[in-house]
């Protein structure tokens, strides 16, 4: 009796132990193979529980000397030091609000935004470890510090080899410097600026997993990020995965999800875009929302891929500087040499998005602004009016830290070049604008081909007027940098080969007139022709008449040329030894939405007055047409104005029935010789003016029946803006 009584006790024991175990571990397979559907909210707990059993078997791991737990790294001390003192900006250094960002914990929870398929799903066992890599330059160290623990604490712990920093010559060597203490983190400092491309490729080398995984500065990892981007790296190695990128606000760090019916495209500016996608393609994904989303172009701040195929596809291109542009350049190398671009809706990780950046710039603003194809306007202006900043900027390159230091050496009242004066402004970002172009082209020459021609077009030759048109000596100037300006973009345009040497001799020559007609003393434009070429070799070049006449203007041109030219030829020859296809193949096979120019065409893509754009609002012949939230997916918002003067979408155009004002706009069949079917723009291609009348397109009584045609005026509403300008 009592050795049953003792089996009893030992089998409840047991069972109890069993039930135990059962609850403590979830019980996922059982209720997989019931096939019944988990309260999330008992999903939320179960992925914590799990992580905290990840966190007590990591517990038990031996750490290196010298290295700690996430969770015992001290907070406070390490983002203490940099927090912003009252009466601060507190948007001043990172241009977001460090202040709400530093209240945070490093370990903040956000709210789970996966669909709830995603929380359902179980994810292979035997994915591979992946390095993660972060680059940042004077990053917020409470946002710096939250991007790695979210990593930390969100990942499986067998799933991160590392996480390499690469601290691209922040002021504070010690913002990474501190982090090198937590587990698996790493920290690689650059000796100077190097930019985004040439970090990232530095820590890529520096990895030792077989997977890479890219991450900014800024970000926060939600639940279960990591596996399903690896599953898909696993099961096909030239997949290059990224996942949807939620938004933290800028001003008070609240986590919002994401769309998930967006993918990644560009436009013939090369600037990045969110597009939505099409209803036919959002209805073929209703059945399996979660299924991998294929997108011509990944924003670049956040994606996961092989090792060895990363350094097959050629890594980045070295010689792009800073950032901006990376993200399109790898994402049509991927796609045109035989691999494939996803977002997984499973994969969830936030962002801070900023309407600035923050960065300093080796080289001042000059040098950059013409390297970097991204808005250039803002910074223009901001370093004209930091001369303090500039005086100390460890590469005084430009023209505008030059002539700073002159003044501050030489005690002199003479004001430097950007805090000249309001009539500099508008010529200089126009000049660092057509210097950014050049720079696109050469940067996609190897992957676009043919189609680089729609950027040429982008390229103004001819500015309204220079700042000063009352000296004849600025007029004279500002004639010939246009006229050699001319010689160097047809030459380009009609010989690829030739589009870096051009690129020093136009920029050079924009910047040679704009300085000249910026009204700055003469003391100090004596000074600034006294400082070293830059670019000396390609000046000695007589290998083209053009270069030729630019030699002439040597003397006064001395180091205005913010940009080195390199060769794109390595490039060229990686495309050749992968087999990459045309870029026609890409357009036609990966982003048939994006819609090619028509040779006809002199403007095309939206019609933008602020935030609104013109739209056909679904009406066909005779309807009339109105304004509607700008959503960059052309369809009723699609528009040409072709080189005949009719403002087209598809088959039917801007008709004016009566040519008074206040007479409304319909669309009517394209007809060749149909006066009231003829545009032209004016004011610096923003308005537009039907010929016959006089009258301009205008969107006043929009909401009341439609756009009509009213009398010119400077009014809002009749401002309009195509989303890319061929007209020079």
């Amino acid at each position: 009796m009592r050795r049953r009584s003792r089996l009893l006790l030992c089998f409840a024991f047991l069972w109890v132990l069993g039930i135990a175990y059962y609850m403590y571990s979830g019980g996922s397979a059982a209720l997989a193979g019931g096939g019944r559907k988990e309260d999330p909210n008992n999903i939320a707990k179960k992925d914590q529980r799990n992580n905290n059993v990840d966190d007590k078997f990591q517990s038990m791991e031996t750490l290196p000397p010298g290295k700690v737990r996430w969770q015992d790294f001290d907070q406070e001390a390490y983002v203490g030091v940099t927090m912003v003192k009252a009466g601060q900006d507190p948007y001043a250094r990172n241009k977001f609000n460090q202040v709400e960002s530093d209240k945070l914990r490093m370990d903040r929870t956000v709210q789970d935004t996966r669909h709830d398929q995603c929380q359902r799903k179980q994810w292979r066992v035997d994915l591979p470890a992946t390095s993660v890599v972060i680059t940042f330059h004077n990053e917020a160290r409470s946002a710096l510090l939250r991007t790695v623990v979210s990593v930390l604490k969100k990942s499986p712990p067998h799933l991160i080899k590392e996480i390499i920093l690469v601290d691209d010559y922040s002021n504070d060597s010690e913002d990474g410097a501190l982090l090198g203490k937590i587990e698996k983190v790493q920290v690689l400092r650059n000796d100077r600026r190097e930019g985004l491309m040439r970090s990232r490729v530095r820590g890529a080398d520096a990895a030792q997993a077989k997977v890479l995984t890219f991450l900014d500065s800024h970000c926060e990892c939600n639940e279960h990020w990591l596996e399903p981007l690896l599953e898909r790296v696993a099961e096909d190695r030239t997949r290059v995965v990224s996942p949807i990128i939620d938004v933290i606000n800028m001003d008070n760090f609240q986590y919002v999800g994401a769309s998930a019916d967006l993918k990644g495209g560009f436009d013939w500016n090369l600037v990045f875009k969110w597009d939505y996608m099409t209803p036919e393609q959002r209805r073929a994904r209703q059945g399996n929302p979660v299924a991998p989303i294929k997108t011509p172009m990944i924003a670049g701040g956040l994606f996961v891929m092989d090792k060895l195929y990363f350094e097959e596809l050629g890594k980045y291109d070295m010689m792009m500087d800073v950032w901006g542009g990376e993200n399109l350049e790898i994402s049509f190398r991927v796609w045109q040499c035989g691999g494939s671009l996803e977002i997984i809706p499973c994969s969830r990780v936030g962002h801070v998005f900023r309407k600035q950046h923050p960065y300093t710039f080796p080289g001042g603003s000059g040098t950059v602004f013409a390297r970097v194809p991204r808005k250039l306007e803002h910074h223009y202006k901001t370093y004209g009016s930091d001369s303090d900043f500039l005086a100390k900027h460890p590469s005084p390159n430009s023209i505008v830290v030059k002539t700073t230091q002159y003044k501050l050496r030489t005690r002199s009242s003479v004001t430097p070049v950007d805090k000249d004066g309001k009539t500099s402004d508008t010529f200089g970002k126009k000049l660092y604008s057509f210097a950014a172009m050049l720079i696109k082209i050469a940067n996609y020459q190897a992957t676009m081909g043919a189609y680089q021609k729609y950027l040429w077009d982008r390229i103004v030759l001819v500015l309204q007027s220079p700042p000063d048109p009352a000296k004849a000596e600025a007029l004279n100037v500002y004639e010939e940098a246009n006229s050699l300006t001319r010689q160097q973009r047809f030459a380009a345009k009609h010989r690829a080969d030739f589009a870096s040497k051009s690129m020093l001799t136009a920029i050079a020559v924009r910047c040679h007139a704009w300085l000249r007609t910026a009204n700055i003393l003469e003391e100090t434009k004596t000074k600034i022709e006294e400082l070293p070429l830059d670019a000396v070799g390609l000046f000695n070049s007589k290998t083209d008449e053009t270069m030729d006449n630019i030699h002439k203007m040597r003397k006064t041109a001395k180091s205005y040329v913010p940009y080195q030219p390199y060769s794109i030829q390595s490039r060229l020859e990686l495309r050749k030894r992968l087999n990459c296809k045309p870029f026609k193949w890409y357009l036609e096979n990966v982003y048939p939405e994006l819609r090619v120019p028509d040779h006809q065409d002199i403007a095309f893509g939206a019609l933008q007055q602020g935030t609104n754009c013109l739209d056909t609002l679904g009406h066909f012949a005779d309807g009339v047409v109105g304004v509607y939230e700008c959503h960059n997916a052309g369809g009723n918002q699609e528009w040409a104005l072709t080189k005949d003067k009719s403002v087209k979408h598809m088959d039917l155009c801007l008709t004016v029935v009566d040519r008074a004002p206040g007479s409304l706009i319909k669309l009517q069949g394209c007809r060749e010789n149909d006066g009231r079917q003829k545009w032209e723009q004016i004011e610096s291609n923003a308005k537009l003016r039907h010929v016959g009348s006089n009258l301009c397109l205008d969107s006043r009584n929009a909401k009341n029946g439609g756009l009509t045609v009213e009398v010119c005026s400077p009014s809002l509403s009749q401002q309009w803006k195509f989303t890319l300008n061929l007209q020079q």
